[in-house]
């Protein structure tokens, strides 16, 4: 009981400097809370990833892939050379190749082989993500 009574005898002399060190915490806490509500958020906005696209078939189905693309993300035609392709991806102007195939129709749509998609590789989660969403999106096409 000593120690409780001591501990409320330095409580009750430093009283003034706990009420001024709560009021400082919460005067800052409150600060930051109204600074920080002002912003709102409207909408999910999706981020465009930077698509290049070697279109060998040249067909309406390989055009309608490239067009339903054109619609989400930054699309780039690249033609089939393999050192201009490598080259792209190098200098990040493109972080994916979707390479459609000839006979696309046949390939991919009847006999469900999938597309073959090029990424730069990057040492952080994101590019699992992105990687992720865009198979699903080509996926997504030829299951349409």
């Amino acid at each position: 009981m000593t120690v409780f009574k001591g501990y409320m005898r330095i409580m009750k002399k430093n009283t003034g400097l706990i009420l001024l060190y709560l009021g400082i915490f919460f005067g800052v806490t409150m600060a930051l809370q109204a600074a920080a509500g002002k912003e709102t958020y409207t909408s999910y906005e999706s981020e465009k990833i930077k698509i290049g696209v070697v279109d060998k078939d040249n067909g309406p189905l390989a055009e309608g892939l490239v067009k339903w693309l054109e619609g989400t993300h930054h699309v780039t035609m690249l033609e089939d050379n393999r050192e201009k392709l490598q080259e792209e991806l190098f200098y990040r102007n493109v972080e994916y190749i979707v390479v459609i195939p000839e006979d696309f129709y046949e390939s991919c749509m009847v006999n469900g082989e999938s597309i073959s998609v090029t990424k730069v590789e990057r040492m952080c989660f994101c590019s699992l993500t992105t990687s992720s969403v865009l198979r699903r999106q080509v996926l997504r096409f030829q299951h349409f």
